[in-house]
């Protein structure tokens, strides 16, 4: 009797094992798939956000342009007062590191 129940038990356990190995396998394809629509998802949401920074800072450029035709001495005064600030303080900088 021992001799029929082994190889019936033997059966069932391949049969649980090739059952688990079935979930598995599914679980895993499940997987797959979910992380290639989050993927899918991140790269559209750069690619939005890369295309609206684009369109921001084209609209920004626009602005730019209007605002200095508009005021053109208020810009080249803007401009010359950056340029000597800048020179400024990269002079500064400059000493600094040589008195180090």
């Amino acid at each position: 009797m021992t001799d029929i129940r082994i190889p019936e038990q033997l059966n069932h356990l391949a049969e649980s094992a090739q059952a688990g190995a079935h979930d598995a396998a599914h679980l895993l394809n499940r997987a797959a798939d979910h992380a290639g629509e989050i993927a899918q998802r991140s790269l559209d949401a750069v690619r939005d956000s890369g295309r609206h920074l684009r369109d921001r800072a084209h609209h920004a450029g626009a602005e730019t342009r209007t605002w200095v035709r508009d005021e053109p001495v208020k810009s080249l005064l803007i401009a010359a007062a950056t340029g000597a600030v800048l020179t400024l303080l990269i002079g500064l900088l400059g000493r600094s590191r040589r008195g180090d």
